[in-house]
């Protein structure tokens, strides 16, 4: 559940709402300057679930000690890594690539994304036995879709050189141009940092996101968000299918404060209802 304090209120956006977000800013990416993902149902599907996992544990709200609601970054460990393992499983049954995409998210932000936000806390050491198995599956899936078939997505042995490269070093540097992989996984990485962009506070901000794929064969960028109203941002450069492009997602807001229970907070969740935030990106 993403939490955003908004004094006299808490606004809660569960994380499949947010990956919902996430694979909305998926379907209209890319432009002249922009490439399309690629696979793109294989990087959409990922997108949309790459918090499939989360379901379960999003039904209802957690309570913290202090009375107020539990953030999705403070989701304890051992059922972080029970429902991320699960969802990873699910992604994976239904497409290989977007599985290793998505198992890919789950050890990447434990490890800084791999380099892709450095400011995040290194969480490798505390979950060093899913990062392990996780990678361990990673390397299995890009193996069995080196020059596969059956119609998922195929990989090259480039990408699984970039695979490697990426668990030994922590970082995506030096895959990039060259890795479609890596490519796709920085995609989503983009399309989560954006979203949680939104999700994350009542206040947009003047802010850099990066790194941005452009093309495989050609380096990252950097995109500024400027907030130009109420909701509405300008990107630059602009990287979307159409400007204006809107994008929605849906929450419930609760009365701010401690609550005395788990159960009072459950109760004014429901006793919510629904509501639904629109956000506008344009091209300056």
């Amino acid at each position: 559940m993403i939490v955003a304090d908004a004094g006299d209120e808490f606004r809660l956006i569960t994380q499949p709402a947010h990956a919902e977000l996430s694979g909305q800013l998926a379907d209209h990416w890319g432009n002249e300057r922009f490439d399309r993902p690629e696979p793109r149902s294989s990087v959409v599907v990922a997108t949309y679930h790459h918090d499939n996992g989360w379901r379960e544990y999003d039904m209802v709200p957690r309570l913290d000690p202090s009375g107020e609601p539990v953030n999705f970054v403070e989701a304890p460990h051992d059922e972080w890594v029970a429902f991320y393992d699960t969802g990873i499983e699910n992604v994976v049954s239904v497409d290989r690539y977007a599985g290793l995409l998505v198992s890919m998210h789950g050890t990447g932000v434990r490890r800084r994304r791999y380099g892709a936000q450095p400011g995040m806390p290194d969480r490798s050491e505390a979950y060093a036995a899913f990062v392990e198995e996780q990678e361990a599956l990673q390397r299995r899936l890009a193996d069995e879709l080196l020059d596969d078939g059956d119609g998922d997505a195929a990989v090259a042995e480039r990408d699984v050189a970039a695979l490697e490269a990426l668990h030994a070093t922590g970082s995506y540097e030096g895959t990039v141009p060259g890795s479609d992989l890596v490519v796709d996984y920085l995609l989503l990485q983009l399309f989560d940092r954006l979203s949680l962009y939104f999700c994350t506070t009542e206040a947009l901000t003047e802010t850099t996101i990066g790194p941005v794929p452009v093309a495989a064969d050609r380096e990252p960028v950097d995109l500024s968000v400027v907030p130009s109203a109420d909701r509405e941002v300008l990107v630059d450069p602009y990287p979307f299918d159409e400007s204006p492009c809107s994008f929605v997602v849906s929450g419930r807001r609760i009365p701010g404060g401690t609550y005395s229970d788990g159960a009072a907070l459950v109760d004014a969740y429901f006793a919510s209802p629904r509501w639904t935030l629109e956000f506008t990106v344009r091209s300056p």
